[in-house]
């Protein structure tokens, strides 16, 4: 079967207010999706969310422990079902008054962190984000004296003179597709 374009990714980490998935079309069957999570509540979050009838399978040997194989004609249901949830002004305290997801905050802050370093080299105001220690009236967060010009983006070059290469796959979920 032939797969529109918007099906051409590998892979899509979904952080949720119900878990942590990460979402792969299944090698064995072009037809199906893999959701994966490294925590089967997650997976039984989903599974009742969304209405789902698969079984949460058990793969210790794999890099994600959990998984469920769905067809993909659920994937639509399922990704309106966690949209449909999203009812809160702010994802990380509504991680911090779940239960079962309460523990992830301070993790989910760091991803937020780390993410925080991609932006527009078109907005360089996006630089300088106050950070969690600095208050919002603190004018130095937010601004920079007139004669300072704004970080320039690492050339792509320069970016990649820094990288180190990855080490080998541990999990055969790490493998390339072929």
């Amino acid at each position: 079967m032939s797969h529109p374009a918007c099906y051409s990714w590998r892979n899509m980490w979904l952080i949720t207010q119900h878990g942590f998935y990460s979402l792969v079309r299944d090698r064995e069957n072009a037809d199906r999706f893999l959701i994966r999570a490294r925590v089967r509540k997650d997976l039984l979050n989903l599974k009742s969310l969304a209405g789902l009838e698969a079984e949460v399978q058990s793969t210790p040997e794999r890099e994600y422990p959990f998984r469920l194989r769905v067809d993909e004609r659920e994937l639509p249901r399922i990704m309106n079902a966690l949209g449909n949830t999203v009812d809160y002004p702010s994802f990380t305290a509504r991680i911090a008054q779940r239960i079962d997801q309460a523990c992830r905050t301070l993790l989910y802050g760091e991803v937020l962190n780390c993410l925080r370093s991609i932006y527009d080299p078109a907005q360089p105001s996006q630089l300088r984000r106050p950070s969690a220690q600095t208050s919002p009236s603190d004018s130095t967060a937010n601004s920079r004296p007139s004669n300072e010009k704004a970080p320039q983006a690492a050339s792509p070059k320069k970016s990649a003179a820094k990288l180190k290469p990855s080490p080998p796959a541990q999990y055969s979920d790490e493998l390339p597709l072929s």
